[in-house]
């Protein structure tokens, strides 16, 4: 009896790990995309006045949009798993198609009232923009404003596709949007400007519904008219209100942090979005999305089931990967991620010093990873109850953490980069939302680090080593503060691989054991 226990529990620990993988693969060609774009905007259009108008623009649409992705792992995965587990197809066809309805009219009532509020908010979330650019983000606003339709609407058909436990293709699916967005921004290359971008971004949104489209009808997808007032739908409203709203408050933090940047050097919003968005995509979408949705749909099943030993289990195994996960990415990319950044965007319209300010940046972001993913992973057990009141007041304490430590530079200290005021506090806040997601797990399930003390030590260990190696081989190639670009890449490449080596090399001393079970894992999931 002991023994099949073991082999269930063994088979399925397996199986997260194929999903992980498949989640993983799929998000690393959305991360591939996204570098992509991000790139393809600083060589053609550098970073200035106009660029920063053009991120003014899309911060409050591109925020709105951001509010869909995890409203629809939250919220949306655990509920069509629960209709496909207790309902027919047909019906659960049904009832997700009244979702893509409902969130299409929500959604571009949204994006209708941006487009009439352009002028206020593009002057409301940045101040600090001369005459010129205010006007000319008000301009682009108006265009990128018509994202929000698509965009929303896709993610309750990628929602569909992930409670299929089809990760592959849904964690790609933003990668669509990358792509599209680089293939019009080459095509006009002669002719480009930041209008042509914010119209890129708009074929971009469409082209990520239509591939939404595909992919939930390859899982057996119909789209079957009904009642958008059912019972069904007002639960998914109740429920999602509180991730919206705290989507709502994460998108107030960054308009704040935009309007001090608008104060700064012209070019300063670029960096700080090319910065944030980088670190998110290694972070978020690369790794911790594709985890944390592998984990969530069997965590939502034991708690139904009323198995809370199996909650706690996978609950752990989930805070186990993201830890080894989270602090490896922290130190290669604030390690290597300097000299790789500064020379990559230092190769087309990029200023020489914004790239190498843009590559500090993005070390000091970095420092927000293992907090991000651990966060995530314990907020998994509330989304999995469907308690979304913790996720907001979560989401709430972290605002205030982040906004007051902002405060307190502003006012007392701030560092010989202003700049970098913004990725500290934004780092310092994480550690709050670590401290009360913990919090609230304590309450349900007991201390949820319980048993993993001597993985936290080696992991530690681990890292430190493997950043003391990535420092010395950075340090013995010794980049030039304002060398050649490619130079500069190369570099950071280099010291990228040496912390891959050492990580590898760090796990089988330290703990030979679980690098042969992690090994095993991972070749049952590519057989």
């Amino acid at each position: 009896m002991g023994s099949a226990v073991t082999k269930d529990a063994s088979s399925s620990r397996s199986q997260l790990v194929r999903e992980s993988a498949t989640g993983s693969l799929g998000s690393f060609f959305a991360l591939g995309a996204g570098l992509l774009l991000d790139l393809t905007l600083a060589f053609l259009l550098g970073a200035g006045s106009e660029t920063d108008a053009l991120f003014v623009a899309l911060r409050i649409p591109l925020g709105v949009a951001v509010f869909f992705p995890p409203t629809a792992i939250q919220v949306l995965v655990p509920v069509i798993s629960r209709w496909l587990d207790q309902k027919d197809k047909r019906a659960t066809d049904v009832q997700t198609s009244a979702v893509v309805v409902a969130t299409f009219l929500l959604s571009g009532g949204v994006a209708l009232a941006g487009i009439l509020a352009a002028p206020l908010l593009t002057r409301m979330i940045a101040p600090g923009l001369g005459a010129d650019a205010h006007q000319l983000a008000t301009g682009l606003a108006r265009v990128v404003f018509l994202i929000i339709p698509p965009i929303a609407t896709s993610e309750v058909l990628r929602a569909y596709r992930h409670a299929h436990r089809a990760h592959g293709l849904a964690s790609a699916l933003q990668g669509v949007l990358g792509l599209t967005i680089v293939a019009i921004l080459l095509l006009f290359s002669r002719q480009i400007s930041v209008e042509v971008a914010a119209w890129a971004y708009v074929a971009g949104a469409f082209g990520q519904l239509i591939g939404a489209w595909v992919i939930a009808r390859a899982s057996g997808f119909q789209f079957l008219l009904g009642s958008i007032l059912t019972p069904e739908i007002r639960t998914i409203g109740n429920l999602a209100t509180r991730p919206l709203g705290a989507s709502a408050i994460q998108l107030a933090t960054r308009v704040v942090e935009q309007m001090i940047a608008s104060f700064l050097a012209p070019g300063s919003i670029t960096i700080l979005t090319y910065a944030n968005r980088l670190v998110s995509a290694v972070g978020g979408t690369l790794f911790f999305r594709p985890i944390m949705t592998a984990f969530l749909g069997p965590m939502t099943l034991s708690h139904i089931g009323g198995n809370s030993q199996r909650t706690r289990e996978l609950l752990r195994d989930g805070l186990r990967t993201m830890l080894m996960i989270s602090a490896a990415l922290f130190a290669v990319v604030a390690v290597a991620g300097t000299p790789f950044v500064t020379g990559l965007f230092g190769l087309g319209s990029f200023d020489p010093s914004q790239a190498r300010i843009l590559g500090i940046v993005v070390a000091v972001y970095a420092a927000s990873l293992p907090g991000a993913g651990l966060q995530r992973m314990l907020l998994g057990f509330s989304f999995a109850r469907l308690d979304t009141s913790t996720y907001l007041r979560n989401t709430s304490y972290g605002a205030v953490a982040n906004l007051g430590v902002l405060a307190v530079m502003l006012l007392t200290w701030r560092p010989p980069l202003a700049i970098l005021m913004i990725p500290i506090a934004y780092g310092i806040a994480q550690t709050v939302n670590v401290w009360h997601a913990a919090v609230a797990v304590r309450r349900q399930l007991g201390p949820p680090f319980a048993g993993l003390e001597r993985v936290v030590a080696k992991v530690a260990i681990v890292v430190l080593a493997a950043s003391i190696v990535m420092v010395v081989v950075r340090t013995w190639l010794s980049p030039p503060p304002a060398g050649p670009p490619l130079i500069l890449v190369g570099v950071g490449l280099a010291t990228a691989a040496a912390g891959a080596i050492s990580l590898a090399a760090g796990w089988l001393l330290a703990a030979p054991a679980e690098a042969r079970r992690l090994l095993a894992k991972l070749r049952q999931s590519t057989a």
